[in-house]
């Protein structure tokens, strides 16, 4: 999205005046905008646009409690409200970093001491900053994964991870 268009606009083509409102870019990568003829016409399809995003996601919570499927999920919640660029470098580091290793199972039957120890494994690896990325995304993982009630294991015990 560039820079500014979050907003109602008014346009006029040369024969009346619409609104226009951008919505967000879906996964695809496609932006999608909205038209009305008044701003209480537009507010009212902005405000739907909006629940049937979150209809659709709530349709596509992961069945089991594997991290690897809500990383994902979380990846889908977050599209359109941070850069494209951003959550392709965030994909990359995880496919690299994070899936297919101790952690990636179920959710709930990592530990503390788990999940400690895979950090002090990453500090050996990655830099600090993609530490602290994949650190961030999976305190957010957590949060969306007890919001929907598929796991108990509470992430906010683990301390953020310090630099070597």
């Amino acid at each position: 999205m560039k820079k500014g268009t979050k907003k109602i606009r008014q346009v006029w083509n040369g024969n009346k005046m619409y609104y226009v409102y951008d919505l967000d870019v879906d996964e695809h990568g496609k932006r999608k905008r909205l038209y009305a003829d008044t701003e209480e016409e537009l507010k009212k399809k902005i405000e739907e646009a909006k629940n049937n995003k979150q209809e659709e996601l709530n349709g596509q919570i992961p069945i089991g409690s594997r991290l690897q499927d809500y990383v994902k999920f979380y990846f889908k919640n977050i599209i359109g409200k941070i850069a494209t660029v951003k959550i392709n470098h965030l994909i990359k580091l995880f496919s690299n970093a994070v899936f297919n290793t101790e952690i990636d199972r179920n959710m709930d039957e990592n530990t503390e001491e788990d999940i400690l120890r895979f950090y002090n494994q990453l500090l050996d690896k990655y830099l600090y900053e993609n530490v602290l990325e994949i650190d961030d995304v999976l305190r957010n993982t957590y949060a969306l994964a007890n919001k929907t009630g598929a796991v108990q294991f509470d992430y906010s015990v683990i301390p953020v991870p310090q630099g070597k």
